[in-house]
């Protein structure tokens, strides 16, 4: 199953982002939840392939396990977000909960790269008016997705070849995980129509924005 975040729901919160520039021509792939020793280094290696940047949304707990990985993302030109250190929801959460699970990311992922995240995602996309500010109050840009993939069910490479032409609009911020067998295939797929359909795609960092 595909997810296309409604319109109405990227007006709600303007100050998050949800897309890039309708008129750039780019699409940003982002996957969340890894590094993962078994998936992760597939997707670096069907990126490095086409000579694709991408986003990689870690979570902490990960990050100490691999530390391998989390060199090869920074050092192949990715961008590094952060995705909490335990992959827990962030409503109703006291603040002092929110900052350490972020804060423990951030530390995890410094000391292996040297690098300072500028992106933070909520685990399930989950965030309540207390989780905004904080993040916000830490300095990070809050990042969404326009398209979901549901790309760790064992159907999702069929249902998405058909459906890649309509879900691949330019600006739009694709939702990934690389904790899936069916991710490399999947995301061959993505490069592959996308690029036909004269998309570029990059990381945030690289995304224009409104």
């Amino acid at each position: 199953m595909l997810l296309k975040l409604p319109q109405m729901v990227q007006r709600f919160s303007r100050s998050i982002l949800w897309a890039g520039d309708p008129a750039s021509g780019q699409v940003a792939l982002t996957f969340d939840d890894g590094p993962y020793p078994l998936y992760t280094p597939i997707i670096l290696d069907v990126l490095a392939e086409y000579n694709v940047r991408a986003s990689f949304f870690l979570t902490g707990k990960n990050v100490r396990r691999n530390a391998c990985i989390v060199e090869r993302i920074a050092r192949e030109g990715h961008t590094v977000g952060n995705h909490t250190f335990t992959h827990t929801r962030l409503i109703f959460k006291p603040e002092e909960l929110i900052v350490k699970e972020i804060m423990r990311t951030e530390r995890a992922i410094r000391e292996i790269t040297g690098m300072v995240t500028r992106f933070f995602r909520p685990p399930y996309g989950h965030l309540d008016p207390l989780g905004f500010r904080t993040v916000k109050r830490l300095g990070y840009r809050l990042v969404m997705w326009s398209v979901m993939f549901r790309d760790w069910k064992p159907k999702t490479a069929p249902d998405i070849t058909s459906s890649l032409t309509h879900l691949l609009s330019s600006g739009s911020i694709l939702l990934l995980h690389d904790r899936s067998d069916n991710v490399a295939s999947v995301l061959e797929k993505i490069i592959n129509t996308g690029t036909t359909m004269g998309i570029s795609f990059v990381s945030l960092s690289q995304l224009r924005c409104l």
